[in-house]
């Protein structure tokens, strides 16, 4: 796993976008999805800070780039960057997550911490035991990520 440290610069710099992407989302009337609430500023600016790490750890620029689509697209260098709020969650995939995408888990550690936990495909996330239907989401466990260095 690689532990990511972001500078209080940079933590300004991945809130605001996720605060951005927040009031994006209202302004726009859009509906929520996986359960997600209109009122849930921190999923955005988690996942924000998140992509920003992980964009960190690789040696790429990070760009919030405010108007692409983000449903469905790629956040950093071809990968989805997933973060979970907590150092023990595991990597959420849903139905719609493309098969042949490489999701990346990202955990918040305590900030300004962030750990890079594996990488695995969209079909390979995709298991039957892991399926969560009161969620609904399948829940990989890290013990089943590749390392990102290997995706």
């Amino acid at each position: 796993m690689t532990v990511v440290q972001l500078s209080w610069s940079e933590l300004r710099y991945g809130a605001q976008a996720g605060v951005d992407r927040h009031v994006r989302a209202l302004s726009s009337v859009r509906t929520e999805t996986f359960g997600a609430q209109r009122d849930d500023w921190n999923a955005h600016i988690i996942g924000a800070l998140g992509e920003l790490a992980f964009a960190k750890a690789r040696g790429s620029y990070w760009c919030p780039d405010l108007g692409r689509p983000d449903r469905g697209a790629a956040d950093v260098d071809g990968f989805h960057v997933r973060t979970r709020a907590h150092a023990t969650d595991d990597l959420a995939l849903h139905r719609s997550d493309d098969d042949a995408g490489v999701f990346v888990l990202v955990v918040l550690d305590g900030l300004p911490t962030f750990r890079i936990v594996g990488t695995c495909t969209g079909a390979e996330g995709k298991r039957d035991e892991w399926w969560c239907p009161t969620r609904p989401v399948f829940f990989v466990p890290q013990a089943q990520l590749t390392p990102w260095q290997d995706a």
